[in-house]
């Protein structure tokens, strides 16, 4: 489940019109969503408020296993309806299979005065961009430890955004950490450089999409990149529910990463291929290499109802042979609650339900060790209690 702050994250790259869903680094975001879910550690509360739609305040207290907590707050230049009366849903705090856009014609995008039920009606797609450059500002202090993490969000122009963040501790000794990022979207294809201080290390990820739908004129002068390939998407999807003939339905896209770190003097690459269809059900197919690794992952997910979506996923090793097999579930009662599931012979089991009562927000979890690495049968167990104010 998304904390109060990384949803706010996601309601402003929706309002700027930015389609996080086109670049490579998100390449494997479904298969992520049902057999990567995190499990609560512990015992924690978390409360976020929203003062007014610029300005929004999180907090966390966790009193087991190890007591600590943290305070941030966040200010954007976007107007985000983030309060639990009109948007704070299952669908939106919970991550899982998005499996197409909502087909609204670009004239009918909500803007930037829009209502909040207006907003609610199309959480599924970016909205109007007006081209005016927006900021997102965000910081939180950890407590007791006192370390500080920092994040600051530009979409400079219609196809371009800069993302910078940052990690401090209290200890003189210990350098800050900085990883800059450049996201350039064109729709049919996107492209990202990123650089960390960390390790000094330097990235270049690409990612092009063949058989791209071409938007209309009046949308091309509208939207910025983000949102017409956000619409682009959509009238792709609704073509193809309309079809009757599954032969040339899908698209595929093909990327690439190099990386290259100073500190280490080494570097690497992967190769990446997706296939996304809707007939006769949205599924979505993708392929990672990595030649320097020698480590290669397919993963399949496929919607088999509104309620129900599954996926697979099989890595394995060239050099020494390790292999891997994660299967995983997850069902949405409508707005009501959220359960998944997953085995895999590393991971073990594993076990989520994420709900709702009002405005509070809940996640409990656990994990059973396959292997019986520890004497506990459980490796791992939580409860994550959040309260939108």
């Amino acid at each position: 489940m998304h904390d109060y702050m990384d949803y706010c994250l996601r309601c402003y790259l929706r309002e700027t019109g930015w389609n996080n869903r086109n670049q490579y680094s998100n390449l494997r975001a479904p298969a992520r969503a049902i057999l990567d879910f995190n499990i609560p550690h512990g015992l924690s509360f978390h409360a976020g408020r929203a003062p007014s739609d610029w300005l929004k305040s999180a907090h966390s207290f966790q009193p087991l296993p190890r007591m600590n907590g943290s305070i941030g707050y966040m200010y954007t230049s976007k107007r985000l309806f983030a309060d639990p009366q009109h948007v704070m849903g299952m669908t939106e705090v919970a991550e899982g299979f998005q499996t197409a856009y909502s087909a609204m014609a670009p004239s009918d995008a909500p803007g930037e005065g829009s209502s909040p039920s207006d907003r609610k009606a199309s959480l599924a797609r970016p909205v109007r961009w007006t081209g005016e450059p927006a900021f997102f500002l965000y910081g939180r202090m950890f407590l007791p430890s006192g370390e500080l993490e920092a994040m600051m969000a530009r979409r400079a122009t219609r196809h371009s955004q800069y993302v910078l963040t940052g990690f401090s501790t209290p200890d003189p000794r210990d350098p800050i950490q900085v990883t800059m990022q450049w996201w350039h979207d064109r729709g049919p294809w996107c492209t990202e450089v990123s650089y960390s201080t960390d390790d000094s290390m330097a990235g270049l990820r690409g990612l092009y999409n063949f058989r791209w739908p071409d938007l209309p004129s009046k949308a091309n002068h509208l939207f910025s990149a983000g949102e017409a390939s956000a619409d682009a998407f959509a009238d792709f999807s609704a073509h193809d529910h309309a079809s009757s003939s599954s032969s040339d339905d899908g698209l595929w896209s093909a990327g690439a990463e190099v990386y290259y770190s100073a500190k280490e003097k080494s570097g690497g690459i992967s190769t990446g291929l997706r296939y996304r269809a809707t007939q006769p059900f949205v599924f979505e197919v993708t392929n990672i290499v990595n030649p320097a690794m020698g480590h290669t992952s397919t993963a399949y997910t496929a919607a088999v109802n509104p309620q129900l979506t599954c996926s697979t996923r099989f890595d394995f090793n060239l050099y020494s042979y390790e292999s891997d097999l994660c299967i995983g579930a997850e069902w949405r009662n409508g707005g009501e609650g959220v359960v998944k599931g997953r085995f895999g012979f590393r991971q073990g089991l594993a076990l989520l339900f994420d709900g709702r009562y009002r405005n509070a927000l809940f996640s409990f979890g656990l994990v059973v060790d396959a292997h019986q690495r520890t004497n506990a049968f459980f490796r791992s167990i939580g409860l994550q209690i959040q309260y939108i104010i």
